[in-house]
């Protein structure tokens, strides 16, 4: 048996890994070529906003065909760039503009 402290960092590694699969499979993060200056940190945090987001988005489908959906349709992009305002990524409508935002 695992002591709780090895069980902790099993599960932090699980999450890190898993979230790495996601940006390798959804934007081929291994393959990148940016490797000068801020450009990979700065790359790494917009795909992983990007993914957030797209976590986010109550639609159906996978990953990649959300982000291919938002894409090719601007009112798809409005809907998940919106849940970047609302703490429940529920969809838009209603409430106190402030309270909506925070």
């Amino acid at each position: 048996m695992l002591p709780p402290s090895a069980k902790a960092i099993r599960s932090h590694w699980g999450i890190e890994n898993s979230l790495h699969w996601v940006l390798d499979v959804t934007f081929s993060e291994d393959h990148s070529r940016i490797r000068m200056g801020n450009g990979p940190e700065n790359m790494t945090l917009l795909r992983r906003l990007c993914v957030n987001l797209i976590k986010r988005d109550k639609a159906k489908g996978s990953i990649n065909m959300k982000r291919y959906r938002a894409a090719m349709n601007i009112a798809v992009l409005s809907r998940v760039r919106y849940t970047l305002a609302r703490r429940d990524g529920g969809t838009p409508g209603g409430g106190d503009k402030e309270k909506d935002f925070w």
